[in-house]
């Protein structure tokens, strides 16, 4: 090759490197995209970014050159343009994670008070610094508290690392304050704490079951009458036919352990009779070995619990995208089918409840339950009243929120029956004008080519919290005075598959009452909707006659001593989950929300049934201690008899040696 040829070779190499349409720095394109760094307050550690011309090209500019401040003090700068009101959007590196308050402060020279909502972008992997990130946000003295947004993508094993902080989270809470709840882990970011009794209760079934219906597919078991919550999914045409080929192969057959001629017998044989009969189940075992993780070693009542969670999403991540979205969907599923039967059976760990409203008292004094302890401290039934109204200034902020949360702007398309109503997943549509959402019918859809994500068309659906809003009661369903309104605001719950699902559940808020849960069936024949102007006279004459002394009672001190009887006595009264034993807390304050220091910690009673179930501990309690001190009388002169016992025949011994050594003598 000549010099001209490599030149000309050199030349072109470079022409189509310069067509290369590379993405941009994260940063920049996040800075363009929003407007620009006129409209967005940057705090980083970098001196230098890219800016669009007015011919539309990037070029490096200095940070420096674009406010005339010094390097040092930029962030200072981008600050207070944020705080002020100057720009309405901040942008936070790592590097300025510490040291800078962006809270909605109530402060005179602080302008900007609208509430925050915090986006991560990137979560850090150790708890502390995700803390540290969150206080940015989140302060005293501010005028309202942040909303954290996290944004994690479809992806499966993804959902590992948000597990993983969220668990530290939870953690590092209950050891330095005592509660889970104290970290700012809310119940939208529950959803992530997978590693728990029902996250492996649902990895060893997923395990159990794909292993039990490959042998139940060769004929080497029979059908498995307790079969999986979930309803396992079909594959593809190709990934079924891929399977049958390797179950067919004599690799395949000896992996499987099948017999030969299995399919002769069973199906007529052939690829495609075998392909018909499999579903993701099927599947699963040998995905799974790909990552070293076999099924059958599962099997067993003395199968290691130990990490079973955290070893499936971490070995997941091997697979490829289609089939680890496969997996982590039927997971998620199942998980949460076990934690709605954990929670109808009372069985599920919700952690400590919250007794609040406008204002909250206690009833003085306690009374004191008859009942021998072994702590000098009594057991005590306090009586908390609580006035749970709301005003409608309350009620229409609050509605207000919850429209400008992006709801208005989402298409309900039911996507699946899982939830009795279907479950829609909701995430943001990015498109030209970059405004409202698509739904993906299901998030963890995936291609059948294994390319990874593709959302389905969207179809024609009802429009998600186009009902919410104020509501007439009907006269004949309103129980009096003050019960003919109320407001209802459609209620998505966050899930492992996905940001958000559609469950057609309603909030229900009343002006004097708590709230409640209803289904869309439930209320579109009792209601109908209200505008605003009469909404507020009906609301207000609500408010006025309200009820203020919603009681709660809650039993404080050594009550672990009286457990049992007061599980019995739940039973004798058949309160809904008798079994469980419901933790609560409350904070005595006024009607300005002064708290007065006062507060109680306790098992919280089931309100109709309160008098009857102290009384059953009292009385259950008392027995049981005179069956225990005559038990213990009982143990006492058996020990004295045998005491005595033990002396005469000693006595007696003796006796007999003394004689024997007489005679002797003799």
């Amino acid at each position: 090759m000549d010099l001209d040829d490599e030149t000309e070779w050199i030349k072109a190499f470079s022409d189509k490197i310069d067509a290369l349409k590379l993405p941009g720095n994260a940063l920049d394109m996040l800075i363009d995209d929003l407007g620009g760094f006129n409209k967005i307050a940057e705090m980083s550690g970098r001196s230098e970014r890219l800016v669009r011309n007015y011919k539309g090209e990037f070029y490096t500019q200095k940070r420096s050159e674009a406010n005339q401040v010094s390097m040092h003090e930029q962030n200072l700068f981008e600050r207070e343009e944020f705080q002020s009101g100057e720009k309405l959007v901040a942008i936070i590196s790592d590097a300025a994670s510490s040291g800078i308050s962006l809270h909605a402060e109530q402060n005179a020279r602080v302008k900007n008070r609208r509430r925050r909502v915090h986006i991560t972008l990137e979560l850090p992997w150790s708890a502390d610094k995700t803390l540290q990130q969150m206080g940015r946000s989140h302060r005293a003295n501010q005028a309202s508290a942040p909303e954290y947004k996290l944004l994690v993508s479809p992806l499966g094993g993804e959902r590992r690392f948000c597990a993983a902080v969220v668990k530290r989270l939870q953690s590092l809470g209950a050891l330095t304050q005592g509660d889970r709840r104290a970290t700012g882990v809310s119940k939208s970011w529950a959803c992530f704490d997978v590693d728990t009794r029902q996250g492996t209760d649902a990895i060893l079934d997923l395990y159990h079951h794909s292993n039990w219906m490959v042998l139940e597919l060769l004929g080497l078991e029979k059908a498995n009458p307790n079969r999986p919550l979930v309803a396992p999914p079909k594959l593809p045409a190709t990934e079924c036919e891929a399977l049958a080929r390797v179950a067919l192969e004599s690799g395949g057959a000896d992996f499987l352990r099948a017999p030969k001629g299995w399919d002769d017998e069973l199906y007529g044989g052939g690829v495609e009779a075998v392909a018909k009969k499999i579903h993701m189940l099927h599947g699963a075992p040998l995905w799974l070995s790909l990552v070293g993780i076999a099924v059958a070693s599962y099997e067993g009542a003395g199968s290691a619990r130990k990490a079973v969670v955290p070893k499936f999403l971490n070995r997941i991540l091997g697979l490829e995208v289609s089939r680890q979205q496969k997996l982590f969907d039927y997971f998620a599923r199942t998980l949460e089918r076990m934690i709605r039967a954990a929670k109808r059976d009372g069985k599920y760990a919700q952690g400590i409840q919250t007794v609040d409203g406008r204002s909250v008292e206690f009833e003085r004094p306690a009374k004191a339950l008859h009942v021998t302890t072994p702590s000098p401290f009594p057991i005590e039934c306090h009586t908390v009243v609580a006035d749970v109204g709301m005003d409608f200034e309350t009620a229409q902020k609050m509605l207000e929120e919850t429209r400008s949360a992006g709801k208005a702007t989402a298409i309900d398309i039911d996507g699946d029956d899982d939830d009795g109503g279907g479950s829609t997943a909701l995430v943001p549509k990015r498109d030209s004008d970059g405004e409202g959402w698509i739904s993906t019918g299901r998030v963890t859809n995936v291609s059948n080519n294994n390319q990874g994500f593709v959302p389905p068309p969207a179809r024609p659906g009802q429009r998600f919290g186009d009902r919410d809003g104020f509501r007439l009661i009907k006269a004949k369903y309103a129980k009096g005075d003050g019960d003919g309104i109320c407001l209802i605001i459609e209620s998505g719950e966050s899930s492992m598959r996905g940001l958000s699902v559609k469950t057609d559940r309603f909030q229900v808020y009343f002006p004097g009452e708590c709230q409640d849960q209803y289904y869309w069936s439930q209320l579109k024949n009792k209601t109908e909707a209200l505008d605003d102007s009469r909404a507020k006279r009906l609301w207000d004459a609500g408010f006025r006659n309200r009820s203020k002394d919603q009681k709660s009672y809650l039993l404080t001190g050594p009550v672990l001593h009286v457990v049992p009887q007061l599980v019995q006595a739940q039973c004798r009264c058949m309160v809904k989950n008798p079994v469980r034993v419901e933790v609560a807390r409350a904070d005595e304050k006024d009607e300005e929300g002064k708290r007065s220091g006062d507060t109680l910690l306790g098992v919280l009673l089931d309100e109709e049934y309160a008098d009857e179930i102290v009384r059953h501990i009292e009385e259950k309690a008392n027995q049981d201690d005179e069956e225990r001190a005559n038990a213990l009388i009982d143990e006492i002169n058996a020990r004295d008899r045998d005491k005595e016992q033990r002396q005469a025949h000693a006595k007696s011994v003796a006796g007999k040696e003394r004689a024997k050594k007489r005679a002797k003598k003799a």
